[in-house]
């Protein structure tokens, strides 16, 4: 793969040693070359932060939206469902920002996976633990349409803060 990456230069590099002028002034052989090449597609597991698509929850009503609106919609869709889903832990002390930011990824099959913690605000393993428990329950639940760079689906890292507040 990575001498594709060293061709494309030196063919350039070719076509304009080698090019012809035409009568315009323009150089035809550049502008077919250039024309005839596609961007290269990413590597098969390359990881984004930020794509021209988002991942969306597979639900029949985000993805009846335009495209433009699925994200938000599955954005909804998550915040629902981890609010319906998340139990404040009864052994579990008073805090002011109960927030664990739960970090992971998004595969080619719209799968989760490699679960982490990023930040816990709450100093308590008993958040973590339900946060986790939430976070595997959507996993078995729902999948994702997973998100998309140049037309491709690719794996993406997603972190989503879970708020705890007692009922």
């Amino acid at each position: 793969m990575r001498l594709i990456y060293l061709l494309i230069p030196m063919l350039l590099f070719s076509v304009f040693a080698f090019a012809q002028q035409a009568q315009d002034g323009s150089f035809l052989a550049i502008e077919k070359a250039v024309r005839l090449l596609p961007p290269p597609p990413p590597p098969p597991h390359e990881c984004f932060c930020m794509v021209e698509f988002f991942p969306v929850l597979k639900t029949e009503h985000c993805l009846s939206l335009p495209k433009e609106d699925q994200y938000n919609c599955g954005r909804d869709t998550l915040e629902k469902y981890i609010q319906d889903h998340i139990q404040y832990p009864t052994n579990a002390d008073n805090c002011d920002k109960c927030i664990v930011y739960t970090r992971f990824y998004i595969n080619l099959d719209g799968k989760m996976e490699n679960f982490e913690i990023a930040k816990n605000t709450t100093g308590q393993e008993v958040f973590v633990e339900e946060a986790l428990r939430v976070m595997n329950k959507l996993n078995a639940e729902m999948s994702w349409v997973p998100a998309e760079q140049r037309g491709q689906s690719v794996r993406i890292r997603m972190m989503v803060p879970i708020v705890f507040k007692r009922h």
